[in-house]
């Protein structure tokens, strides 16, 4: 969120800063007086101290939804793990029980999975 409304502001300061010289004479005056200036808004991100704690709280945010997607990752392996030990020895009415409760986890895991992506991609941007 930081680092849409920081490339925002650099974007809209450099837009004025290019449309100002139009207010002032004419089109042919101000062309002359425009200069074009590029904007490297990963340095302005990595050298300026809200660009470094819009980062952190990015690395951090995302870090989190790792964690929270590894424990979900880590108890659909060991119900697989533990539905194939015990594959053969529970009834196949409980076996198929199991399956069905394997693949709802791991259908809404993949669901979890993607929406966790696309939260991150949209506080990137």
């Amino acid at each position: 969120m930081m680092r849409s409304r920081l490339v925002f502001v650099l974007v809209l300061t450099v837009i004025t800063w290019i449309c100002a010289p139009l207010e002032h004479g004419s089109l042919a005056r101000a062309a002359d007086a425009v200069n074009i200036g590029v904007v490297d808004s990963q340095r302005v991100l990595e050298g300026t101290r809200q660009g470094k704690t819009a980062i952190a709280e990015l690395d951090e945010y995302t870090r989190s939804r790792q964690q929270v997607l590894a424990l979900d990752q880590k108890e659909i392996i060991d119900l697989q793990n533990s539905l194939s030990k015990q594959g053969s020895i529970i009834s196949p009415e409980a076996l198929q029980e199991r399956e069905e409760e394997l693949q709802r986890r791991l259908s809404r895991f993949q669901q979890r999975q993607m929406e966790m992506s696309r939260e991150v991609q949209d506080k990137q941007f």
